[in-house]
């Protein structure tokens, strides 16, 4: 078994709550309070509702943090966005970011697979690594910005355990959630 690859039923998994996840309309009871939503203009994308397994940790005009609402689990998502490029390669990008967990201290790349998103193609890539205190596992996903020729990149680094499947499946909430970014008009007004 090559351990490079993502099983097939995982895989599998993955594209379909990618696919389910992209555009579906959120509905919501009269009671629950209405999800916050993070504007984030310097990627050209919104998060039209941060996920309940998440909490925005902090906002700039070219990236956004989020981290796990229940503060005992740990970890850190990072969504931001490469320099705009006239040469978009998501497979560039997976290399790069084998090379980069292969170049810590204990890096053990677990393979990537392509995906179906909201945006088109992108890649799911996954490995570990030994920070100063604990084990980490990193999965990243790139994929293509919905309004500038660039690769958008959200990094989700948690500390590695049993919890992987929650984690990924935290992520692609996120990833379902990203629509792009609208300026509101100008001269428009906040009705009550």
């Amino acid at each position: 078994m090559n351990r490079n690859r993502i099983p097939l039923q995982l895989a599998s998994l993955l594209s379909v709550i990618l696919l389910a996840t992209s555009g579906c309309g959120h509905k919501k009871s009269a009671s629950a309070p209405a999800a916050p939503s993070a504007a984030i203009p310097g990627l050209g994308i919104t998060l039209e509702h941060v996920p309940a397994a998440f909490r925005i940790s902090s906002q700039a005009k070219d990236r956004l943090v989020l981290v796990p609402a229940d503060p005992k689990l740990g970890g850190t998502l990072t969504i931001a966005a490469e320099p705009a490029s006239s040469g978009l390669n998501l497979q560039e990008a997976v290399k790069r970011h084998r090379k980069e967990i292969e170049g810590r201290p204990q890096g053990k790349y677990l393979g990537a697979q392509e995906l179906s998103g909201p945006t088109g193609t992108a890649y799911w890539s996954r490995g570990r690594f030994q920070s100063s205190d604990r084990e980490v596992e990193e999965t990243q996903i790139v994929t293509l910005d919905p309004t500038q020729h660039r690769i958008i990149d959200l990094t989700y680094d948690y500390p590695a355990g049993n919890d992987s499947r929650q984690r990924v499946r935290a992520l692609l909430d996120v990833v379902g959630e990203i629509n792009a970014y609208v300026p509101p008009a100008a001269g428009t007004k906040k009705s009550d």
